[in-house]
C-alpha cells in the first residue's frame, strides 16, 4: 500500500531524519549474525507500482558478525552495523516496475575495510496478480533481475568480482486474510578476476513468507530467509544460514514492515532486526 493522504507524506528532512535514527540503531546491535551482508533481506510479492507512478521505499537490516568461524578462506566478516536502503521506484506498465537505490552500510569488516556506499538496479516483472475476493485466493507469479556493484557477497571479495546479477522467481497465493510467497534467489558474480571464486556459483538463497492479516491496518506472520550455498551442491549445514523472522506490517495510513529475526543455526548467528518503508510520491 502507498501514501495517498499527503497529512502523512514523508518530507526530504523527516526522510534524512529517520536514516539517521536507523544509523544510529546500529550502535545497539548484538555480535551475533549472519556474516554476508545483504542489501535488503525481503520476500516480494505481486507488489508493485501501478503505471506512471513514482514511489519511495526505506530498507534496513541490521548485519551483526557470525558466531562460528566456518566461512571460506579470505572472506571479509562483518563485525557488526546497519544497512540503510532507500530506493525510487516507478511503474513502467502495468506488469513492469523500475527501481534504483543506492546501499547506505553503516557495517565494519573484521579485515579492517568497510562497505561501501554502492547503487543497485531492480526490474520487477509481474505477469500475473492475485486477485483474490473474500474467502476465494488466487495465484501469483513473476520475476526479478537486480544488477549491483557491491563489493562484498558470500564468499566473494573485492578482489574476486566486480559485480553481481541476481534472478529472483516469485510464486504466491493470496486470500483476503492469508499470504503465501516464495523466492527462489539466485545470484551470480559478474567480472570475475580469480577463476576459482566461480566454481561455487550460482549461489541459492530462498525466502518464504506466511502473513495472517487481522485488520485493514495490521498484520502478522513468519519469514524465513537461508543461505544455502551453491545451487550446484549445497554447503555443509554447518557452513549455511538460515533465519527466521517474526514480522508485523502496518498497512494504514502508510505500509510499513518490520521483523525480528534469530539464526535457526550456529551459523547464522543470533538477534537480527529489519524493517520497510513506502510511500507514494503522486
Amino acid at each position: 500500500m502507498r501514501i495517498r493522504n499527503h497529512q502523512y507524506f514523508l518530507t526530504p528532512k523527516k526522510l534524512v531524519s529517520l536514516a539517521a535514527l536507523m544509523l544510529s540503531l546500529s550502535g545497539t546491535v548484538s555480535n551475533h549474525a549472519k556474516a554476508a551482508p545483504r542489501d535488503e533481506v525481503r520476500v516480494y510479492t505481486d507488489s508493485i507500482e501501478e503505471k506512471g507512478e513514482w514511489g519511495l521505499e526505506m530498507h534496513f537490516n541490521t548485519v551483526p558478525r557470525p558466531r562460528v568461524s566456518v566461512l571460506s578462506a579470505g572472506e571479509p566478516r562483518a563485525i557488526n552495523g546497519l544497512i540503510v536502503t532507500p530506493e525510487l521506484s516507478y511503474g513502467l506498465s502495468d506488469t513492469v516496475e523500475l527501481e534504483f537505490g543506492f546501499l547506505l552500510p553503516r557495517v565494519r569488516l573484521d579485515d579492517g575495510s568497510n562497505l561501501q556506499v554502492v547503487p543497485h538496479a531492480r526490474a520487477k516483472w509481474i505477469p500475473k496478480k492475485a486477485n483474490a475476493t473474500g474467502t476465494t485466493g488466487d495465484w501469483f507469479w513473476g520475476g526479478i533481475l537486480e544488477w549491483s556493484p557491491s563489493p562484498y557477497r558470500r564468499g566473494v571479495t573485492t578482489e574476486d568480482a566486480s559485480s553481481y546479477l541476481s534472478v529472483r522467481p516469485l510464486l504466491g497465493y493470496r486470500t483476503s486474510t492469508w499470504l503465501f510467497a516464495g523466492n527462489l534467489i539466485l545470484e551470480w558474480p559478474m567480472g570475475l578476476r580469480n577463476t576459482a571464486a566461480s566454481v561455487a556459483r550460482p549461489e541459492f538463497a530462498p525466502a518464504v513468507k506466511v502473513l495472517r492479516t487481522f485488520s485493514d491496518r495490521f498484520a502478522t506472520g513468519l519469514e524465513y530467509h537461508g543461505e544455502w550455498g551453491s545451487a550446484r551442491k549445497f554447503s555443509a549445514s554447518a557452513e549455511q544460514s538460515h533465519t527466521l523472522y517474526w514480522i508485523f506490517e502496518r498497512k494504514k495510513p502508510f505500509w510499513m514492515s518490520l521483523g525480528l529475526g534469530h539464526g535457526l543455526n550456529r551459523n547464522s548467528g543470533g538477534f537480527s532486526v529489519k524493517g520497510s518503508i513506502e510511500i507514494s510520491l503522486d
